[in-house]
């Protein structure tokens, strides 16, 4: 896909991965062609690929990976190198942390 957009990541994925140890929970929105949503298989298609590539780069592999194919997104529970990775991933529009704050003390 590799759609142009100015993408959109969330203060507080950034904060936590610079200072989080454990593994870090991000959601993920796929970059769309379109306006339309994608068909369910084209989204887990492009959900694997980003993490084929994301898993190559950092050298690791995610802990938890959760796919919602009707909705154009996945979340991830990986270290913050992989998490980076994905950021940084051009099939990716936005990445918002799952935990805020407080949750992460759970």
């Amino acid at each position: 896909m590799g759609v142009k957009h100015k993408k959109k990541t969330d203060p507080e994925l950034l904060r936590q991965i610079d200072s989080v140890t454990d593994d870090i929970q991000a959601v993920f929105s796929l970059a769309l062609p379109t306006k339309q949503l994608l068909d369910p298989k084209q989204v887990e298609d492009t959900a694997n690929q980003i993490l084929q590539r994301a898993e190559k780069e950092a050298g690791i592999k995610p802990t938890d990976v959760n796919i919602f194919k009707n909705m154009g997104s996945f979340v991830v529970s990986a270290d913050a190198s992989f998490i980076k990775k994905v950021i940084d991933d051009p099939d990716v529009a936005s990445a918002i942390a799952n935990k805020k704050g407080k949750e992460l003390l759970k």
